[in-house]
């Protein structure tokens, strides 16, 4: 049986360049030693012939066989997905290559005293997978799955939290580790790459190279995710003085995802996309709901949903905290029923403004609005998001992104 990660619900700011250049690497380099271009021998990590730099680096792109290749980039494809996703690919490049280089200095300081060598790059995926654990442990993997049954392939796919699946891979190695009695050998060494990977992202973390939205496994543990909260409930002094830190957090993405994302499943056979939006919002999944979106937008970019599946998805989005992801589809909603989208336009403007840094978008959402015609609650909000607006654009507060319709 074979089970291969192969895509992840995590916000994914940046499309996986490094990732998929290490793949792309790693793989012609198999390729280029099956054919017998050139002998690995001198790239190994190899035991008992003191310390050489050089193999900490090389040894990571050399693999012993097509099955072992094939696992370690299925894995660094999964979870490198999530890593770099939220680091772009210049610092996941430094952390894949970090964690891989000190696992095989451990690796060949502590087998200073026998002979062999080694090879691969699975001590780094370790690594990575320990990182997108500690990040996103709330998020789920895609894996595909081929289970040989008698003559028949059963093949499909299943979703598991990067938690679980972690803990779980983590937990087998231990095991393994505890039944071999502590030798050195491939679980310990899988260990150290979760160990190294687990103190970089704890690190990153903490000094604030990473954003992870207050979905991080420390933040899980003690009941400090990011909760939904009203989009209209705000304080305009705090909001005010604090506004500048957030811009400078949100900077720090790229706002939007990949246009066309390699990772995205395909739409299962037999099922409309209106219903598997629907199935999908039941069960309270809004990430995988929108992700359907987009694959059927990729293959047919007018497809549009219906008013209350549209209605239901933004506000699902909304509640689970994906402002960026929900005010496209707040505009949607807007564009296409304008005549119905009166609470809308002001929930998305509150929204532009308090949680995306756009008072300038944020006021052209409300512009239409005759305030004579609207009830005063809501007029009332109105005001309130109109005066932030134009206090923080006469503060100095930049637009990141477009036109919000």
């Amino acid at each position: 049986m074979f089970v291969l990660p192969i895509n992840t619900d995590a916000p994914i700011y940046h499309f996986p360049w490094a990732t998929v250049t290490v793949i792309a690497a790693n793989t012609l380099l198999y390729v280029a030693t099956a054919f017998g271009l050139f002998s690995p021998d001198s790239y190994l990590l190899v035991y008992g012939d003191g310390l050489h730099p050089v193999q900490w680096v090389t040894s990571l792109f050399i693999h012993g066989g097509f099955l072992h290749l094939l696992g370690n980039m299925f894995f660094l494809w999964g979870f490198g997905l999530v890593v770099e996703g939220k680091i772009g690919w210049k610092k996941f490049l430094a952390v894949y290559l970090g964690l891989g280089i000190m696992a095989c200095a451990i690796e060949q300081i502590c087998l200073q005293n026998l002979h062999g060598a080694s090879m691969g790059a699975s001590a780094a995926i370790f690594g990575v997978m320990a990182i997108a654990l500690l990040w996103a442990p709330k998020n789920e993997i895609t894996f595909a799955y081929c289970l040989p049954i008698i003559t028949l392939m059963h093949v499909g796919t299943f979703e598991v939290t990067i938690l679980t699946f972690s803990s779980l891979l983590l937990g087998i190695e231990v095991l393994t580790t505890w039944w071999l009695g502590f030798h050195l050998g491939s679980a310990v060494l899988h260990l150290i790459g979760g160990f190294l990977g687990i103190g970089l992202g704890f690190t990153m973390l903490k000094q604030d190279l990473v954003d992870c939205e207050g979905w991080d496994l420390l933040s899980v543990i003690a009941g400090k995710t990011n909760q939904p909260v009203d989009p209209y409930q705000y304080s305009d002094s705090a909001y005010v003085e604090g506004h500048q830190a957030k811009q400078r957090r949100t900077q720090r993405l790229q706002l939007g995802r990949m246009g066309s994302d390699p990772s995205r499943p395909r739409l299962r056979a037999g099922r409309a996309p209106q219903q598997r939006i629907r199935e999908l919002l039941t069960q309270g999944k809004p990430r995988a709901a929108l992700r359907t979106l987009n694959d059927r937008r990729h293959l047919t970019p007018d497809f549009q949903l219906a008013k209350a599946e549209l209605h239901d998805l933004s506000q699902g989005l909304l509640q689970a905290g994906l402002w960026q992801d929900a005010v496209p589809l707040l505009s949607e909603y807007v564009s296409r029923f304008d005549e119905d989208s009166t609470d809308v336009r002001v929930q998305a403007a509150t929204i532009l403004l308090r949680q995306l840094q756009r008072p300038v978008a944020a006021l052209r959402m409300l512009e239409p609005l005759d305030p004579r015609q609207l009830s005063v609650p809501l007029r009332e909000r109105c005001r309130e998001v109109s005066s932030i607006a134009h206090e923080l654009i006469d503060s100095g507060v930049l637009e990141l992104s477009g036109h919000p319709v």
